[in-house]
Parts: C-alpha cells; sequence; structure tokens
C-alpha cells in the first residue's frame, strides 16, 4: 500500500513541474498546421490545450453519409491560422512531454474558434475551460455536432 501512494505523490509533483515549466513558453511565428489541434512553429510541435479535434483519418456520418471529418477539422484550423502569426502560450505538458498551449491570432483564440465551430471538443481531462463554449455549439449542431461521431480519444483507442 505504501509504495503506490509514494508513487502518486512523486507524479503530482513532477506534474506541477510540467506546468509551471510550460507557463514559461511563448511561441511567436507562422505555423504548420500537423491536424485539427496540433500545430508546428519553428519546429517546435504542439497540441493546442484544452480540445481535441477529429482525427485526420477519421470520418463521421451525416444523414448515412461517411465524410471526412478528421481532415475538415484539419482544413479549419489551416484556414484560421494560414499565413498569419500566431502567438502559443504554453499552459502544460503532457505526461510524454508535449507542449500544451493556448494560441492566438489576432484577437482570435484558436483553441475556442475549433470548439465553437464544431470541429474540436472541450478535453476535460486538461480542462472545463471550454465546455461552455461546445454546448453552444452542440446546440447549434455546427460541425461535428450535425451528425454522427466518435468522440476522438475514443476513436484512438480503437484504431
Amino acid at each position: 500500500m505504501v509504495v503506490p501512494r509514494t508513487r502518486i505523490i512523486v507524479e503530482e509533483g513532477r506534474g506541477r513541474n510540467r506546468t509551471k515549466e510550460a507557463q514559461g513558453v511563448r511561441i511567436t511565428g507562422k505555423a504548420s498546421v500537423i491536424d485539427g489541434d496540433t500545430l508546428r512553429i519553428e519546429g517546435r510541435e504542439f497540441h493546442l490545450f484544452g480540445i481535441d479535434a477529429a482525427e485526420p483519418e477519421q470520418r463521421c456520418r451525416l444523414d448515412g453519409v461517411e465524410y471526412p471529418c478528421g481532415a475538415m477539422a484539419t482544413a479549419r484550423l489551416a484556414e484560421l491560422s494560414l499565413g498569419r502569426t500566431i502567438v502559443c502560450e504554453g499552459q502544460d505538458r503532457t505526461r510524454s512531454g508535449e507542449l500544451l498551449a493556448v494560441c492566438r491570432v489576432d484577437d482570435r483564440i484558436l483553441n475556442e474558434e475549433m470548439v465553437a465551430e464544431g470541429w474540436a471538443l472541450a478535453y476535460t481531462k486538461e480542462s472545463d475551460l471550454y465546455l461552455p463554449v461546445q454546448e453552444r455549439a452542440k446546440r447549434a449542431k455546427s460541425g461535428l455536432w450535425r451528425g454522427e461521431f466518435v468522440r476522438p480519444w475514443l476513436w484512438r483507442l480503437k484504431h
């Protein structure tokens, strides 16, 4: 019983250090889009904090017809960021050390835009920040919400 508890305490300390270190990171520049929630600026790849977008290979259904919702999520993030200067501020790191960031283009927060348009879901394992935005997108049947889809984190488990 003592060993698991000790392990949990050690991991919690590491998590706080990851968060503190990530919050000191600020990246500015033109981005290339990896997928609907992942960007690369100046060779550094990172994920948009608090959201999870459909994977590029993921397909959804609308009125019984499959469509490439993951590719559409990736395309929308590319459209929002193409040729623009993006400012990303670190919020946390994953257990494997990948940076999680909130990114802005002008006065628009990309994380929030992707959820508001329904191409990404609020990822509550990281934050509840985008849940109200997600509820509005769901009511409006925006993006993924207009048809049937598998939540991205569940889709990755099966593929």
